[in-house]
């Protein structure tokens, strides 16, 4: 945008406040605001992964199987000050994590030291966290978030066998055991893969009483390399290239310190990454990422394009496979189920939108191996967690053609020794009436604020085949998530047993149940409709207060006669459902909506707004400043003698300025450049020397006040 002008002096308004920034990985979006001791510059730090992975407790990842893949985020956070600062102090963090359109959060795990508020904002599809009270050094919290995709299946991309002697380890004793893993790789199969690893597992033994120590090894290509000094494990950086079989053949050292003798296997990682940084100290990882700082000392770390921390690597694309490990007493080798539960169901996630969901959960004795075979005779390998005795299979889905085979019918649940022979089976019936009436729930409402142990309700179901309901409440303050199950559908209330902070998670469910006992199992199985959300215990805080929006402008500054625009991107805790928007420009100017443009017609800082308010009368604001200045001017000129020409121009900091010629504005040529200056915020002064007396030039002063972006360009014309 040119415009000619007469020379005007600009003034640079005070108080430059940059807009509130946003980093944008492709599955998550970190933001943070807080209020800091002054003396102290925090830093929030932010590690988050995205990634499918796929689990099995066999000795062969088979190309041609499926496995069902799980879509989660886990992130940590902490907060640490800057190096030579004192000990921070924040007095309040607001941050979102925002999934695209393609993806839906269903369920949200918040863990850590640190309780939060938690807020689905449905309007821009993010999880909103806020903390519950100040935060100083090393204090962190965390989260699962699960995804709802259509995506549940993973195929590997290559075969991969692990071939071992189970171990019989006696008492109190050390033995050596032989592992040998293959890899094979069809042609083409890695193309755009950048990094391929196997990695021993040889630090999940907790609950064991064994102990994994490796000390020698050896592979049969050089495009492998080990991946610590200890040959835990094996990494190719060029796996693109790879095609054909290759051999690893490692030596572990196995000490039991059980009063039994045991029988071990070890268990084995694989994963494959479009792109996987070394391993570094935090320090040096979060280079990898994105960093904005603020005015009041905060610094967002996010790392893009894809968040992803794992192990202390930077990862991007990633897909891992588990072949877990296994020990089991040697006298005690029968596996056998203690409980069994197997359910399909109907789901809201906290964005309103519906999924279908299909889950085997159950616990035993000895679970070295486990699979699940559908009514039409196709099995899958379970995840199994020998340290905790537990399987698990679930699938969640927009798709309902992904589960299409996992209907009413007879499902097998087989169960492995530790030699991978079949030992026993469990035949499970799946049967009944699909549950197509959602619970809802009617208190607390969003935002609690009356009593720290809050009375839950809920509408009683009039679905006929409803025979039963669940309630399972999840908060940082409970020992054990509440879980409230009954027969029958009378019960439509439920008082937390213990008092509460911050956000608590919730899963209700009306369910199609039966319980049956099949092999000494309790069995579990039916159809459910479940709802999950969220709901927040206010302690030192009013609604008023709690409330918060964000907004942002389309530039950091405008010229007069150009427009400047701004627009809500975040806003949440407004205890109300039913919100109304408005923008205030600050120059007596203000419209309806969460965006606007406007045309500022006299030069000056003004704060813009955007406004949320609620039907309970509950309002937040978001507030940018809009810098507008005079038209750029030429405030002096002269001819110190007929060779020289002085240009004289105050200057904007940060802005860039160009002071261009022509000697004819009949047919005019300013691509001539005198000089390039960037704006410090004083006047300036450009020399132009002749060769020979010119009689008349005419100078433009060429103004682009955002030399990083698009912004306008303000120009201003002197016939001298």
């Amino acid at each position: 945008m040119s415009q000619h002008v007469h020379p005007m002096p600009v003034q640079e308004a005070p108080g430059l406040v940059k807009g509130f920034n946003r980093s944008s990985a492709i599955l998550l979006l970190a933001l943070a605001a807080c209020t800091a001791h002054a003396s102290a510059t925090p830093i929030l730090s932010v590690w988050s992964a995205e990634g499918q992975q796929a689990y099995t407790c066999f000795d062969v990842l088979d190309t041609n199987q499926v496995y069902a893949a799980t879509r989660t985020i886990w992130y940590n956070t902490w907060v640490q000050n800057a190096a030579g600062d004192p000990q921070a102090d924040v007095n309040d963090l607001v941050f979102a994590f925002s999934v695209p359109p393609s993806l839906s959060v269903f369920n949200v795990d918040l863990d850590g030291e640190f309780p939060l508020y938690a807020q689905w904002n449905a309007a821009t599809t993010s999880l909103l966290c806020r903390t519950a009270a100040p935060l100083t050094n090393e204090n962190w919290w965390g989260a699962t978030i699960d995804l709802v995709s259509s995506n549940a299946w993973m195929t590997p991309k290559i075969q991969v066998q692990r071939s071992v002697t189970p171990l019989l380890v006696g008492a109190g004793q050390t033995v050596t055991q032989q592992v040998v893993t293959v890899i094979t790789v069809p042609w083409n199969a890695l193309a755009g893969v950048q990094i391929l690893s196997l990695q021993f597992d040889v630090w999940s033994l907790d609950g064991s009483g064994m102990t994994l120590e490796p000390f020698s090894n050896a592979w049969s290509s050089a495009s492998f390399s080990v991946l610590d000094v200890v040959p835990a494990g094996y990494v190719c950086t060029s796996p693109s290239h790879l095609f054909g079989t290759y051999t690893f053949t490692n030596f572990f050292r196995v000490a039991s310190d059980n009063a039994v003798d045991m029988h071990f296997v070890p268990g084995l990682n694989v994963s494959y990454s479009e792109f996987q940084s070394a391993w570094e100290p935090p320090s040096a990882l979060l280079k990898q990422g994105a960093e904005y700082r603020y005015d009041n000392g905060i610094a967002v770390r996010a790392s893009l394009p894809q968040a992803a921390s794992w192990q202390g690597q930077y990862e991007q694309g990633r897909s891992e496979w588990v072949m877990r490990q296994r020990w089991a007493p040697a006298a005690e080798n029968l596996p056998g189920l203690t409980d069994c539960m197997l359910f399909r169901s109907n789901g809201v996630g906290y964005d309103g939108r519906p999924f279908v969901e299909f889950f085997l959960d159950g616990a035993g004795t000895n679970l070295a191996g486990v699979t699940l075979t559908t009514p039409d005779n196709t099995s899958y390998p379970l995840e199994v967690d020998a340290r905790d005795a537990e399987y698990n299979f679930e699938l969640v889905t927009f798709n309902p053609e992904d589960l299409a085979r996992f209907t009413n019918g007879t499902y097998t649940v087989g169960l492995y020794d530790i030699t991978n022979a079949l030992r026993q089976t469990y035949a499970v019936t799946l049967s009944g009436e699909a549950v197509t009436e959602f619970p809802r729930l009617l208190t607390p409402d969003a935002l609690c604020i009356t009593n720290a142990r809050p009375t839950l309700s809920w509408t009683q179901a009039t679905d006929p085949h409803v025979n039963a309901g669940v309630l399972l409440v999840e908060n940082s303050r409970l020992e054990d998530e509440v879980d409230v199950m009954w027969p029958g559908t009378s019960l439509t209330n439920y008082t937390v047993s213990s008092d509460l902070f911050a956000g608590c998670g919730y899963e209700l469910i009306f369910a199609n149940g039966d319980t049956a006992e099949i092999n000494g199992a309790a069995v579990m199985t039916g159809h459910l409709a479940t709802r999950y959300g969220l709901f927040n215990v206010l302690t030192n805080a009013s609604v008023g207060d709690f409330a918060f929006a964000r907004c942002v402008s389309t530039l950091p500054r405008v010229f007069i006669g150009q427009e400047l625009g701004v627009s809500l991107f975040e806003y949440g805790f407004l205890p109300g459902t039913n919100n109304s928007f408005a923008v205030d420009f600050g120059d007596g100017a203000s419209t309806g909506g969460s965006s606007a443009t406007h045309l500022y017609t006299q030069a000056g800082s003004y704060g813009m707004q955007t406004i949320v308010t609620d039907e309970t009368g509950a309002a937040a604001t978001g507030t940018v400043t809009a810098l507008v200045y005079d038209l750029p001017s030429i405030s002096r000129f002269s001819r110190p003698d007929e060779y020289t020409a002085q240009i004289v121009f105050p200057t904007i900091s940060g802005a860039q300025y160009r002071i261009a010629h022509t000697d004819n504005l009949s047919v005019p040529d300013w691509s001539g450049t005198i000089a390039n200056r960037l704006g410090n915020g004083a006047t300036n002064v450009v020399l132009d020397f002749f060769v020979s007396g010119i009689p008349q030039r005419y100078y433009r002063l060429d103004c682009e006040l955002n030399p990083s972006s698009t912004g306008p360009t303000g120009t201003s014309a002197q016939n001298r």
